[in-house]
């Protein structure tokens, strides 16, 4: 009989078989040998360092040599079932649960453990242009409807010593059909006044009148805002932090990816992964209207909504009855205008100062103010409203998790399909069918290598 005989690198979870010109040997098989497990008797000693051979159609791994005389040596075999079988492998249809052919990366993969401190990714996309100095809008109602006044805050103090100053009370007194006192219980022009906001942004442009309320008009003309118009708009593009190819597409999924988007005013707004579709890019579009108001919708790249939220940036300013829990503001009288640098404090964000002024005018306002104005420690300390104007920005956070080093080779990634095996990488089976193999043992060691993993080569 004669075998061919290699020296072949090979594991013994593949499928590869020679392809270099074999040695060409003649053998004789040892009687009783079982032939998964043939012993050989051969007298070339040329092939002593063969370690491969295929004998009758069938491969064979050499395990063994023993000498026996000078002119006779014996070769141990073990069948080699992958290698043997290697076409009918190849042309069977398995359920793969891992391969590197053909896999499903957007799986979760158990096989290679999630690391247990994420990575922090973090990017600040844009301000908003805020500051401490803003402006005041106030909300009246008159003959000409609700309207929005906006004043610096020259404007401002100039408007509150027309209510509250001398001016005011020569308005009350020169109506000869009433005292001034009853006037001013009867007909209080601040009641006009719905409500008055300070907004940390710069004043915009706009028409221009006088303030009405009521029956009441000021001295100067101020801004008038369009209550449609923005006071702010931005359109902020943002790009996430990329995955590492393909292989992470289960990652890019809560919770091993999260995003978390800070709007100004809003808060933080978290938004998942997976819903930028694979591109990593998307807009925060952001209105602020003239009271301060903030609406912000979250859109991936295809303009999809993502997130849709809202706060606010402006904060009360208590001028009137409307807008702050007193009463009596009418029988306050002059004494008020000690108020009016008190409420420039307040833009500064001197809070304490503002309400210490207006105390000393009127401990109704001081009271009413108490109960309206952020509860702040120190000026410009870090989670003051102050530094906050300040830092209005646009943020997003990312924590992202890894897995552990990753051995495709070795394990491939999770496939879960039926699979016919033509194709060279690596395979593990559920449930393999093996309808081919002489004996139950030869069946038994190809399920065995399918179930665990193996190799089409």
């Amino acid at each position: 009989m004669e075998a061919k005989f290699w020296l072949f690198d090979k594991r013994t979870d593949s499928t590869a078989v020679p392809s270099d010109p074999a040695t060409k040997v003649t053998i004789v098989l040892k009687e009783g040998s079982d032939l998964d497990y043939p012993v050989f008797k051969i007298s070339n000693k040329n092939i002593l360092k063969a370690n491969y051979m295929q004998w009758e159609g069938n491969y064979y791994f050499i395990t063994g040599r023993r000498f026996i005389n000078n002119e006779y040596f014996e070769i141990s075999c073990e069948i080699d079932v992958l290698g043997t079988y290697r076409t009918d492998i190849m042309s069977s249809t398995q359920y793969v649960l891992r391969s590197t052919v053909s896999p499903d990366y957007t799986l979760i993969d158990s096989m290679y453990p999630t690391k247990a401190q994420p990575t922090i990714h973090s990017q600040t996309l844009t301000t908003l242009g805020a500051n401490n100095t803003g402006h005041y809008v106030l909300i009246t109602i008159s003959g000409n409807g609700v309207v929005y006044y906006a004043m610096n805050q020259s404007e401002f103090n100039g408007f509150l010593s027309q209510i509250y100053g001398t001016p005011q009370e020569d308005w009350y007194d020169n109506i000869p059909q009433l005292g001034g006192s009853i006037v001013r219980s009867v007909l209080n022009v601040t009641d006009y006044i719905i409500g008055c906001k300070w907004v940390p942004f710069n004043k915009a442009s706009g028409g221009s009148d006088v303030v009405h309320l009521g029956y009441w008009t000021s001295n100067s003309a101020v801004t008038v805002y369009n209550a449609t118009t923005p006071l702010k708009y931005a359109s902020v593009p943002f790009t996430l932090y990329p995955t590492t190819g393909a292989t992470k597409a289960f990652m890019n999924c809560s919770a091993y990816h999260t995003v978390q988007i800070s709007i100004p005013g809003c808060g933080t707004v978290p938004v998942d992964y997976a819903k930028f579709k694979g591109n990593n890019s998307g807009t925060a579009v952001i209105n602020v209207d003239v009271l301060g108001s903030v609406t912000a919708t979250i859109k991936n790249s295809d303009g999809d909504v993502l997130a849709l939220v809202s706060g606010s940036l402006g904060q009360d300013v208590p001028v009137s009855s409307n807008s702050m829990s007193v009463t009596g503001i009418a029988a306050l009288g002059g004494g008020v205008g000690t108020a009016i640098g008190g409420v420039a404090k307040f833009a500064a964000g001197d809070y304490a100062g503002a309400l210490e002024d207006i105390g000393e005018g009127a401990a109704g306002i001081a009271s009413g103010a108490m109960a309206s104005i952020p509860d702040v420690v120190t000026k410009g300390s870090v989670g003051s409203y102050y530094y906050e104007v300040n830092h209005l920005t646009v943020d997003v956070l990312e924590e992202v998790y890894d897995i552990s080093p990753q051995a495709p080779t070795q394990q491939g990634y999770p496939c879960m399909k039926l699979l016919t095996l033509d194709t060279a990488g690596f395979y593990m089976i559920k449930n393999p069918q093996v309808a081919f193999g002489e004996d139950t043992q030869v069946k038994a060691k190809i399920e065995n290598f399918m179930r665990v993993g193996f190799y089409v080569e």
